[in-house]
């Protein structure tokens, strides 16, 4: 699970005056003992987890309105490069926040589905059990009225799933891998996948409530296969996507759930969390589920069939079928402990239950594309992380 869910903030420690706008610089350095959840090889030891520098700039520019530019860039000691990761640019006015950026977008139901649950594993509950973060360029417009804020968003989504089905159907498609990948993404333009959301957020006191609705659409013109735009277009084109979370903090303990599904065949989404705070600690528990999206490619179309007619078969195929996997869930548990104002200890256990071998392996079976990878079906994984703010 990403450091970003960590109940330690972030302080901005650095203050810079250039040009009638303030610049703030801040970060985080993590350091863990941790092991992965891949079975049988797990990665096992010590590690530098967590790195990174923010700068943010804000500007007022009278009249209600301000701009804020805000840049983070990765950077993790040894052996690992300085790389760039969310940057946005604001723009407050007096009716609403405008928002243009390159970011990675959280699964919707973590912050709340989770509870305020302090949990931080290498692979964690998003991106093992239930959808991690997704690289976007994003356009973003928030109002609030009454208590409520209202958004709309327009992204453009990278490309890892189109790019993974051109290799797991380069057999059978006339274009072979290469042909049928696609270009750009986040921060570079092109993003293959379009999304259009609405999104509404109540927090009144102790109540948070969060409701979204997306609806997707592709652009295949990258691919050169006729059949391969027939496959990506039957999983992506016309998705529709709602997600729901709730918390509630009683002041004891706080406890939130989440739920997300999305038509055209793809899986229902669940999770569940509690918090609780104990002196300088804080512990939690969090759960995560997804149900079986992983049907038998192309309604039991057969290799042979595959290689010369797959144009033809795949108005019938559903993109989930390679990309899906059975049904999955797990149990996560943490603490965190403050040292400090900007200083903590974190220790997170997960366990999970992983019933499918590879998301791969209808694909493989039937397409005579790439192995399976081993995976066994119960596995764990544990971190141990010092983290220091500046």
């Amino acid at each position: 699970m990403k450091a970003k869910h960590i109940l330690l903030p972030v302080a901005l420690a650095t203050t810079v005056v250039s040009a009638s706008a303030q610049v703030t610089v801040g970060g985080a350095l993590g350091f863990s003992y941790e092991k992965d959840r891949t079975t049988p090889n797990a990665v096992h030891g010590m590690a530098m987890t967590d790195g990174h520098l923010n700068f943010t700039a804000k500007e007022d520019l009278g009249g209600g309105y301000s701009a804020t530019a805000k840049s983070e860039f990765a950077s993790r000691g040894r052996d690992n490069t300085f790389a760039p990761r969310d940057a946005t640019l604001g723009l407050m006015t007096p009716v609403g926040l405008l928002t243009l950026g390159s970011v990675e977008a959280d699964n919707a139901l973590i912050d709340r589905g989770f509870g305020g649950a302090p949990i931080s594993l290498p692979t964690g509950l998003d991106g093992g059990i239930i959808g991690g973060g997704n690289k976007i360029d994003v356009a973003a417009f928030n109002t609030k009225l009454g208590g409520v804020i209202l958004g709309v968003a327009y992204s453009e989504a990278g490309t890892t799933d189109i790019n993974e089905l051109a290799d797991t159907f380069s057999a059978a498609l006339t274009g072979n891998a290469a042909g049928n990948k696609v270009p750009g993404g986040p921060g570079a333009g092109g993003g293959p996948i379009k999304a259009v959301s609405l999104n509404a957020v109540y927090d009144n006191g102790p109540l948070s409530i969060g409701l979204g609705v997306t609806q997707d659409s592709v652009d295949v013109s990258g691919l050169r296969d006729a059949s391969a735009a027939l496959l990506v277009k039957a999983g992506y084109e016309g998705r529709i996507g709602t997600s729901l979370s709730a918390s509630y903090d009683f002041g004891f303990a706080k406890v939130g759930a989440g739920l997300s599904t999305k038509n055209k065949g793809w899986a229902t989404e669940t999770t569940f969390g509690v918090s609780a705070p104990l002196g300088n600690a804080t512990i939690g528990l969090a759960y995560a589920s997804k149900t079986d999206d992983s049907e038998t490619l192309g309604d039991g179309v057969t290799a042979n069939q595959a290689a010369g007619t797959l144009g033809a078969a795949a108005a019938q195929m559903r993109t989930a079928d390679v990309k899906g996997s059975a049904a999955k869930s797990g149990f996560a548990l943490g603490m965190d402990y403050k040292l400090g104002k900007m200083t903590g200890v974190n220790v997170s256990y997960g366990v999970y239950d992983v019933k499918d071998a590879n998301r791969l392996v209808n694909a493989a079976r039937v397409l005579g594309g790439q192995s399976a990878r081993a995976m066994g079906s119960v596995t764990n994984e544990f971190r141990i992380r010092l983290m220091k703010s500046f």
